[in-house]
């Protein structure tokens, strides 16, 4: 007759538990040790208190601690947590039902109107190349406009001022007007995301966009508003 003995586990070797105690008081989960070193989590807390009554009496063999008398004492302390954040089950689950159904009709909402779109795509002029090649041109022909006007008004105002001159007789006193930069057109800058903006400095900050002007009566009735560059 086969009589069956049984089964005993191979006792953990003293590294092997050191470590598993370590890494318990540095923080790591039980459950997260149980299954990275395949050890149930019975085992851990055997280890763990085998160890911690290992630890007391070696103390006390050193004089470090008395152990014949202890005191337990607690405190409270205060969570990073509202107490109206305590629900019960029926207002968790309420509050779960009104979001996914908020989350339902945005969705059907925002399919109504993008269909089959995200609804946060570039707009078209940013989005297709083509339309930011002509985004592009019209910023070059603004800044190409802007310096030729600043040209014609000097060449207009020297073609007027020799007019009158030449009628008179004597040349007009006064400055000359001032001869337009050569780099004028380099040093010129224009948005091309929005080139109707501007660089506005107002109370020590640069932003890029518009000057907005109000007038109002001694009331505070705004009479007139406008947006300029």
């Amino acid at each position: 007759m086969c009589l069956s003995m049984p089964r005993t586990r191979p006792a953990y070797p003293d590294e092997f538990r050191r470590e598993a105690v370590e890494l318990l008081c540095a923080g790591r989960a039980v459950s997260e040790l149980s299954e990275s070193l395949g050890v149930s989590e019975q085992t851990l807390g055997v280890h763990s208190t085998r160890t911690f009554t290992q630890v007391l009496a070696l103390s006390a063999k050193a004089g470090l601690v008395s152990v014949g008398v202890v005191a337990l004492d607690g405190t409270a302390m205060a969570a990073n947590a509202s107490r109206e954040a305590t629900r019960g089950y029926p207002a968790i689950r309420d509050e779960v039902d009104r979001m996914l159904a908020e989350a339902e009709q945005t969705d059907a909402a925002e399919d109504a109107e993008h269909g089959n779109a995200r609804g946060d795509e570039l707009p078209d002029e940013l989005a297709d190349h083509h339309s930011r090649l002509a985004r592009l041109r019209r910023c070059r022909e603004e800044l190409e406009a802007e310096q030729a006007n600043v040209e014609a008004a000097y060449a207009e105002h020297l073609q007027r001022r020799a007019e009158w001159e030449a009628e008179h007789g004597p040349k007009l006193a006064g400055r000359r007007p001032a001869v337009p930069d050569p780099d004028g057109l380099a040093k010129r800058q224009i948005n091309t995301t929005d080139p109707d903006s501007r660089t506005i400095v107002r109370t020590g900050k640069t932003v890029q966009g518009y000057n907005a002007q109000a007038v109002a009566t001694a009331g505070q009735i705004i009479v007139a508003a406008d947006i300029t560059q």
